[in-house]
């Protein structure tokens, strides 16, 4: 969080679980990290990966995840990066084989820089919940929306925390996960300008590299857009949306 320049004390109000993974992205960006989400591929079969090659290391995302599980997964994979240890990551920590313990360690760097432990425990919400100890999915949500995170990213924290045990995470989460599945099944695209739909793909930083080098004629126009997955038309529409957001994708 330091890194980001974020406070471990107060957390940003983003207006919406896609305005919050939109800054988480920008944040990652920043630091010369290339973030692209992935189409068309199930959520049971992969929700993100890291290529760790300097000098731009890559997170890729599942767009069919959940949106605050996206943000999760961003996190996850900026961890694997730092530790130089990229892959295909199977985020469930129930496997026993070794490679688990640097996704468990991923969880919990994830789960402690989207939600500090100084943030979590100023939530009324949460310590009521824990007075009475029901940790209920209406409860869940009511504290997810209130810090703009997954209710995954909550349950690692209180795991890592000792406020829960860890067979009442395993349990939480796995429900949790059962959820993003029937996000994913029930989501349904309707119609996305090709610019937007190729910014949100592809994401700022690598964008700007590749309009860059056709400006400077180092790629030509039938490189442009294989690299950005358009026709050249569409070129002028992702230039004006450069310096906005990515909207809700």
């Amino acid at each position: 969080r330091k890194w980001f320049g974020l406070s471990d004390s107060s957390h940003p109000q983003w207006g919406s679980d896609y305005q919050a993974f939109n800054e988480w992205r920008n944040l990652i960006e920043s630091k010369s990290i290339l973030v692209f989400q992935a189409a068309g591929i199930d959520v049971k079969e992969m929700r993100g990966f890291s290529i760790t090659k300097f000098p731009l290391p890559v997170v890729v995302v599942n767009s069919r995840d959940a949106v605050y599980g996206r943000i999760f997964s961003l996190l996850h994979e900026l961890a694997h990066i730092l530790l130089n240890d990229g892959g295909i990551c199977d985020f469930d920590e129930a496997h026993s084989h070794a490679h688990s313990k640097v996704e468990v360690f991923c969880n919990a760097v994830a789960g402690a820089t989207i939600l500090p432990t100084n943030i979590l425990n100023s939530s009324n919400i949460l310590n009521t919940v824990m007075r009475n100890k029901v940790l209920s999915e209406e409860a869940l949500l009511k504290i997810s929306r209130e810090f703009s995170v997954s209710g995954e990213v909550i349950l690692r924290r209180l795991l890592d925390l000792g406020r829960i045990s860890q067979s009442t995470y395993s349990t939480a989460r796995t429900l949790l996960l059962r959820k993003y599945a029937e996000y994913a099944a029930k989501k349904r695209s309707g119609f996305v300008p090709q610019d937007l739909k190729a910014l949100a793909r592809a994401g700022k930083t690598y964008t700007r590299l590749v309009l860059n080098s056709f400006d400077d004629n180092r790629i030509s126009s039938s490189e442009v857009s294989d690299f950005l997955g358009v026709r050249v038309k569409h070129l002028e529409g992702i230039r004006e949306r450069l310096d906005g957001g990515y909207g809700e994708l």
